[in-house]
Order: C-alpha cells, then sequence, then structure tokens
C-alpha cells in the first residue's frame, strides 16, 4: 500500500507540473548602459548618453546568442527657485530670483530613455522597445533618491527552422 502512494505522489508530481524557463540576456558592459537594468539610473548625468553594444557568444557554433543593443538617455536640469515670495508683487523683489540649477544641487531633476535590444539564442528572438523616466531627489550634495519606470514593447520569436529535433 505504501509502494502505490509512492507511485501515484511521484506520477502526479510528474503530471501536474508545468515548467516556464526563461532566456536572460547576457551583458558583459552593463555598467555602461544602466537604465537597461534598471529604469530609475536614467538621466543621472545632464548630458546626452547614447549608447551601441553588440555581444556574439559562443563563436564557432551555429545559432550562437547575439544580442544588439542601442540607446540613449538624457537627464533634464530643472530651475530652483530659492526663495518664494509671500504675495503677488509688480515691482522687481531682490530676494526672489531664479537660478539656473546645477544637477547636483537641484532638488527634484528628471530623466528620459529610451533603447532598442534584439535578442538571439538559437530557434528564439526577440526584440525590445523600452521607453523610461526618472525622477532623482538630490538629498543633499553626496546622497540622491532615484525612482524609476518602464514602458515597452517586446516581441517573442521562435523560428521552428532552426530548431534541431
Amino acid at each position: 500500500m505504501k509502494q502505490l502512494h509512492k507511485i501515484l505522489l511521484v506520477t502526479a508530481t510528474l503530471c501536474g507540473s508545468t515548467l516556464f524557463a526563461q532566456q536572460v540576456t547576457q551583458f558583459s558592459q552593463y555598467q555602461q548602459s544602466l537604465s537597461v537594468m534598471n529604469p530609475a539610473s536614467t538621466g543621472m548625468i545632464d548630458d546626452l548618453k547614447l549608447n551601441l553594444g553588440y555581444r556574439n557568444q559562443w563563436l564557432g557554433l551555429g545559432n550562437s546568442p547575439s544580442t544588439f543593443i542601442l540607446g540613449a538617455e538624457k537627464g533634464i536640469k530643472m530651475v530652483v527657485v530659492e526663495k518664494q515670495p509671500l504675495a503677488l508683487r509688480t515691482s522687481h523683489n531682490e530676494s526672489y530670483h531664479v537660478v539656473q540649477g546645477d544637477s547636483s544641487y537641484a532638488k527634484i531633476k528628471h530623466g528620459i530613455g529610451a533603447y532598442l535590444m534584439s535578442d538571439k539564442y538559437g530557434a528564439f528572438s526577440k526584440n525590445i522597445l523600452n521607453l523610461s523616466y526618472a525622477a532623482h531627489y538630490g538629498i543633499n550634495e553626496k546622497l540622491t533618491a532615484s525612482a524609476g519606470l518602464s514602458l515597452g514593447f517586446s516581441n517573442f520569436k521562435f523560428d521552428q527552422s532552426l530548431a534541431t529535433p
């Protein structure tokens, strides 16, 4: 009787389970395109940053994994208001002025970015178009808290002609 329970348990476990797997894109220089991994890092620097990368693995083997990525991101300097007037004034008030803020001292800085990635591995391929936005809040001169959002489109494809039986 115990043996029958063991057989039923093993059969139910094997038949009732569904396995899912995924291929994670491999980056060797991911520190050069941080916004691909983490949208909160988009626009950390104010300059326009363009990324172009290609990685081909397992050279000499057929249908080897290859990855292509093209990305751009830009930090947007925000205007910092040093002191707000308490009332609407028609004359020029010296205590109220707007200064074009340096990004390291701005209270909130924004960043926008986009990337296009094509990843092929064997009979599988995926294409990704992604847009990202980040807000960086300067806590002090050395510390920044960031939050980011990412919106994208993914296309996964399986080519049966490349699959080997």
